[in-house]
């Protein structure tokens, strides 16, 4: 039976505003469907272009997301300023600090709050 899913993009920053750009996945749709023909990938695309998708795919086989893959140990990088880097894919995939909660994106870009102890002192809990 197929599968219709959405894949969060990184989210994409301008200026104050923030958008989460997303795919559509149509996978495993069986062989005598009517998406499993050009004409209907280029109307099952265009409907997700309505929906806001930046794009869809669609396959007669599975495709597997990061965030269904079994994770054997926790992703564990420390980094300069203190932070720990964990992998977090159940709530949004991104790597987010366990001590303090930035994300890696957040840290790199923002170099403002360099350290945990910044970090929790802006949420007014250092």
């Amino acid at each position: 039976m197929a599968r219709l899913r959405i894949v969060e993009l990184p989210a994409q920053h301008n200026g104050d505003e923030m958008t989460t750009p997303f795919v559509v996945v149509l996978d495993q749709i069986g062989e005598f469907s009517p998406f499993n023909s050009s004409a209907g990938v280029e109307s099952f695309g265009a409907t997700a272009r309505a929906w806001g998708a930046r794009g869809a795919l669609v396959t007669t086989d599975t495709v597997e997301l990061a965030d269904e893959l079994p994770v054997a140990e926790p992703f564990d990088l420390v980094a300069e300023g203190g932070h720990r880097f964990v992998a977090v894919p159940k709530h949004d995939g991104a790597l987010r600090c366990s001590v303090c909660g930035i994300t890696r994106v957040d840290w790199v870009t923002r170099r403002d709050v360099p350290t945990c102890e910044s970090v929790l002192r802006t949420k007014g809990l250092g």
